[in-house]
This record gives C-alpha cells, sequence and structure tokens, in this order.
C-alpha cells in the first residue's frame, strides 16, 4: 500500500493543534491579532478552547447564505428571490482568524461543494482537515461544536447530510480517488450522508470526556480504551448509581451506556447485505453477497460471526470499483463499515475464551483479523 505522507503529515499536525485546544485555559489573547501579526500557536489553541465552551461555538449568529452570493437575516424564505440558499451559523471574527492562520475548521458542509475536496481545483489538503474535523466532533463530544449542537439553526442536518452525499459519489466516481480505499472508507464513515458509523469512536471520546471531569472514571475509561466488551454498559450503569458517580453527570454516564449497548446489536448485517444484492449489476458478485447473507443468518457463533464479517470486509475491499455506480459503492462501503463493527464486537467475545484457544486457533484469527 502506498502512504501518502503528506497527508498524513497535515494529519498529524492538525491533530496536535486541534487536541491541544482541549487542555488550554479558556482565556484568548488577542494581543497579536489586534496588532495585525499572525496569531501564535498559543492564541490558536486558546481560541479553539474558547469555541468548545461558547454557546454558539464557532458562530456568531444564524443568516441564509443566499446563492447569489448575499448573506441576509434569518427570515422565512429570505433566498426565495435568490436563486435559493442554505441557513447555518456565521463564522465568527475568532473562527475567520483561525482559518485565515491556515487551519480551516468550522466547516459548513452545505457551503462545500465535491471540487473543493477532490480534482484539479481542490483546495490542497481540505480533504485531511475535513476528516479530522469530522472525527474530533465525534471523538471529543461535539469538539469546537460541543455547545453550538444546541444552537437552533447553526447547522441543518438535511443539508449536511446532502452535501455529505454528494461529496463522497465524486469521490467514488473520481478514477484516482476510488484507488484509495482506506481513505474512502474514513470518508464514508466521517462525513454525514445517513447512516451512523461513528459509535464506536463515539464510545470512546465519552468516556474520555468523563474521565477527564470525574477522576474516578479513569479506571473504567482505560478498560473501555483497552479491553471493551458489551458488559462495560453496565459497568458505566453500576458505577454511576454508587457513590462514586456524580450527580451532575448522571446523563452522561447513561449516554455513554447506551452507546455500548448499541455497539454490541445485533446489526442487521445480512438485511444489509440484501439490500447491496439487489443493485449490483454484476451477477456473480450479487451472488456472492447474497451467500454472505445466508451464512450470516445461520451461523450464529462468535467465531463463525467474526469469520464471516471478516470476509465481507475483504470482499467489498476487492470489488468494491465492479460493484457498480457510485451510489452502489457507497452502499458497499456502509455495508462494509456495519461488518465492521460486527468483526470488532465478535472478536471481543472471542478474546474471553482465549485461554482455552489452542494454537492454531489462535493464529487463524489473528489471520483473519490482518486481512479484514
Amino acid at each position: 500500500m502506498k502512504i501518502n505522507h503528506s497527508l498524513l503529515r497535515s494529519c498529524l499536525a492538525c491533530l496536535v493543534f486541534f487536541c491541544a485546544g482541549s487542555v488550554l485555559a479558556a482565556s484568548v489573547p488577542t494581543s497579536n491579532a489586534a496588532a495585525g501579526n499572525p496569531p501564535d500557536l498559543a492564541t490558536l489553541r486558546a481560541w479553539v478552547a474558547e469555541m468548545k465552551v461558547r454557546e454558539r461555538g464557532p458562530f456568531k449568529h444564524i443568516r441564509w447564505f443566499c446563492k447569489d452570493g448575499a448573506i441576509l437575516e434569518p427570515v422565512p424564505y429570505a433566498c426565495e428571490t435568490r436563486g435559493g440558499g442554505v441557513q447555518h451559523g456565521e463564522w465568527s471574527e475568532i473562527t475567520r482568524k483561525v482559518r485565515g492562520a491556515g487551519y480551516p475548521i468550522a466547516n459548513v458542509l452545505a457551503d462545500i461543494t465535491p471540487e473543493q475536496v477532490i480534482g484539479a481545483k481542490a483546495i490542497p489538503d481540505f480533504l485531511s482537515f475535513l476528516l479530522m474535523e469530522k472525527f474530533l466532533i465525534a471523538f471529543d463530544d461535539g469538539w469546537i461544536f460541543r455547545r453550538a449542537r444546541t444552537y437552533r439553526g447553526s447547522l441543518q442536518d438535511f443539508n449536511e447530510q446532502a452535501s455529505g452525499t454528494n461529496i463522497l459519489l465524486a469521490m467514488l466516481g473520481d478514477p484516482v480517488m476510488r484507488q484509495r480505499f482506506t481513505l474512502l472508507r474514513e470518508a464514508a464513515r466521517l462525513l454525514p450522508h445517513g447512516v451512523s458509523a461513528n459509535v464506536l469512536t463515539q464510545i470512546r471520546g465519552l468516556a474520555t470526556n468523563l474521565a477527564e471531569r470525574d477522576a474516578g472514571f479513569v479506571k473504567i475509561r482505560d478498560k473501555i480504551h483497552v479491553a471493551p466488551d458489551a458488559s462495560d454498559a453496565q459497568l458505566v450503569r453500576d458505577y454511576a448509581a454508587s457513590p462514586k458517580g456524580q450527580i451532575n453527570l448522571q446523563e452522561d454516564y447513561e449516554l455513554l451506556a447506551a452507546r455500548i449497548d448499541q455497539a454490541y446489536l445485533n446489526k442487521p448485517l445480512p438485511a444489509a447485505l440484501d439490500g447491496l444484492a439487489k443493485r449490483v449489476s454484476n451477477q456473480q458478485l450479487a451472488g456472492q453477497i447474497g451467500e454472505f447473507s445466508t451464512r450470516l443468518q445461520s451461523e450464529s457463533s462468535p467465531q463463525e460471526q467474526f469469520r464471516l464479517s471478516g470476509d465481507v470486509l475483504i470482499f467489498i475491499r476487492e470489488n468494491l470499483i465492479d460493484f457498480g455506480k457510485p451510489s452502489v459503492r457507497l452502499q458497499a462501503l456502509d455495508v462494509s463499515l456495519i461488518a465492521g463493527v460486527i468483526s470488532f464486537t465478535a472478536s471481543r467475545a472471542l478474546q474471553e475464551g482465549l485461554p482455552e484457544a489452542s494454537r492454531a486457533e489462535r493464529l487463524a484469527w489473528v489471520r483473519g483479523s490482518a486481512r479484514a
């Protein structure tokens, strides 16, 4: 596999900067910016930290953004005579300064076109920043949008999903981009398009956030990060009900427990495979997809679920381009994401029986994981 070192460097630099903002005080030094000098890294980090606690996050107010370029007050149908438009939050001055310093944060997908993300006219490294931000939103309890999520009108979900879908379809139709399976799959996992595939990332993020606010929760956080399984939901609920549980964090404990329950439900992978098989034009591939569905329904043991979900992951990776048009490829990626959750949860069940497993069984599991 070829590694895109430029994208990797961008992601690492972006992650260091973004995550640093979570540990700084919320004070906002402005001397450098006021003097007209580029803000230093400490200032940028502090601004990011402030956005995480501001009621409106990275926005200052709600506006209509019309297709003719007009920005109007949030009154009904404001852009109707201007070719249409979208309504969402408008960046604050601090957000604009952070973006002007080279960090394109607080992205509103409704304003982003596929041409900005991929192709000859794409903004350099913008895709890596965009995906990193979406990861942080899932992992860090909303990140700079943490409180803005309750700021009515700041983002319109249907507009975000429509734009996310258009970006993904363009990526899957691009001859160069569609060869980069890992990037495509991560984009499908992180960009909204009607499918929630971030549940495992959310679990880790919620556990980390709770441990930062409740020192007694650190051991449970560590367990969730190192050796997660379905019993973690009850572990969290027991802790919440104990004298150690903090009254002001009860809703957060339950949210984490509910997310864990969600991750370990028996996801409808066979149904997702059946839906994909109906849309694949290649009849041979469609038949193979149908066989996976049948076998997954008849083989319910963790060993078989682990093996078969791994086979599904391999099958989709190796045949993605042959599934047909971009919308079918996107559906295949969504199936791959469901299979990934099944593979992960089944592997946790297998680890419970690890001491009794033979060397051959362990090697088979390792090989299956590596291939998947």
